[in-house]
């Protein structure tokens, strides 16, 4: 019995080592970091530039971009926030929301401040259809090259 427990118990520390060492490659996969919810009432916009904050804070302390898209629940938003642990992008994927909630498409993407990251929106941000984005002190959205506003700025 002793020796079972002991097999058992090497094998789930194995791999556990064996997922954070393919992480550290970052190669591509996202990992689940948190997830938030709007507040009664609150628009797309307003949840966006609440939850900004703690992300960017996240964002600056890891020193990796975060990312996850927006869903919809009538009128309560929800988004699963993840990394792919680099600063060089986050891979979104489009229908992970959190449970019961739809996907609406629109992206959320943090850049960090310490590197060559962009001041904006990227080339890659631009062909998805709608997003926002959260650097330093702002947040802006987009949908497409023309249509790029601020949301907030602290």
């Amino acid at each position: 019995m002793r020796a079972v427990l002991i097999t058992t118990l090497l094998a789930v520390v194995a791999a556990g080592s064996a997922s954070a060492s393919d992480l550290d490659g970052n190669d591509g996969r996202t990992t689940h970091l948190y997830q938030e919810r709007s507040n009664p009432g609150e628009s797309m916009d307003e949840f966006v530039a609440r939850i900004s904050t703690q992300a960017i804070a996240v964002t600056d302390k890891r020193r990796v971009s975060l990312c996850g898209v927006i869903g919809q629940n009538s009128d309560s938003y929800s988004i699963r926030i993840g990394t792919s642990n680099t600063w060089k992008r986050c891979e979104i994927d489009l229908g992970d929301t959190g449970d019961g909630f739809t996907s609406t498409g629109v992206t959320f993407h943090t850049h960090t401040s310490d590197e060559d990251s962009v001041r904006g929106f990227s080339a890659q941000e631009f062909n998805r259809p709608r997003g926002y984005i959260a650097y330093g002190k702002v947040v802006r959205y987009q949908e497409g090259r023309t249509k790029d506003r601020p949301v907030k700025t602290r």
